[in-house]
């Protein structure tokens, strides 16, 4: 059955997934897009567009559009959010779910943010805590502590792939997504996703699901927790070594996961968790 992965952000172009996708596609039919607002898409300037009720409605589209009838699902941090409340709808033709780095509520992600920012030194600590304050964003001394916390829990490899640069750089041109929905940093969502929380609904999601995410991730295991113990048929796969971006950091471990799941239910076994 193909695999359909849904980049992060929002508007974090698929960019970065290419990788994963390039040995996925190995094996099996696998799609990836750019969202509206980012990449190779269009970028309208009308922030009605930006809402999690439009990339619902994009990518049932897509999915009517390309006829397929069963397939995966791999949602990548934000895309795992879009991945959970489309497989929430009950949809006919998902068979397996992968959430990947990703989160149940906006509110949880907030609290351990602000726990990993905590661990900073004090210094760039304090930083953070200041252009938070200020609604300033802009100085070395932020940009610097930014720096730290993203080598620490978004990717801690010492040179950063070129598809990943390539993801940010464009996020950095077109930012409006990025900060209308979530907000102007990963530290703490305040924007129109602030209230985000699937927990309740996760119930709803029959589906078989795989959840990955790094030791050092953001999306730490007091958010995998969540998703964990609300879905009724998951598995938790934790990447020694790698954070955010674990498959790119630990490309095997994360890949053999990935496969080993798909594979599963290929064959008709279902999940294993």
């Amino acid at each position: 059955m193909p695999l359909l992965l849904l980049h992060g952000g929002p508007g974090a172009p698929h960019d970065y997934l290419e990788p994963l996708a390039a040995e996925l596609s190995k094996e099996r039919r696998t799609i990836m897009y750019d969202q509206l607002g980012c990449g190779l898409s269009d970028k309208p300037q009308d922030q009605r567009l930006w809402t999690l009720r439009h990339y619902l409605e994009e990518l049932r589209s897509l999915i009517e559009l390309l006829e397929l009838d069963e397939f995966f699902i791999l949602g990548q941090s934000w895309g795992g959010m879009l991945a959970a409340e489309y497989a929430a709808s009950k949809p006919a033709g998902l068979r397996g779910l992968i959430l990947s780095n990703s989160l149940a509520s906006a509110e949880t992600w907030n609290r351990e943010a602000r726990r990993l920012v905590g661990e900073l030194p004090g210094p760039l600590r304090e930083a953070l805590d200041n252009a938070e304050k200020d609604g300033d964003t802009s100085s070395t001394h932020y940009q610097d502590a930014a720096l730290e916390f993203y080598r620490r829990h978004v990717c801690r490899l010492p040179a950063w792939p070129e598809c990943l640069q390539s993801s940010f750089a464009k996020l950095a041109e077109h930012p409006e997504v990025y900060g209308h929905m979530w907000g102007a940093s990963e530290f703490y969502c305040d924007g129109i996703l602030r209230d985000w929380d699937i927990r309740p609904r996760l119930k709803e999601v029959k589906t078989p699901a795989l959840l990955i995410s790094g030791e050092f991730d953001e999306a730490t295991p007091a958010v995998q927790k969540e998703l964990r113990e609300g879905l009724s048929d998951a598995e938790w796969n934790l990447i020694p070594r790698a954070s955010h971006m674990a498959h790119l950091e630990e490309p095997r471990a994360y890949l053999k996961a990935v496969s080993s799941f798909l594979d599963t239910i290929d064959s008709g076994n279902g999940a294993r968790g």
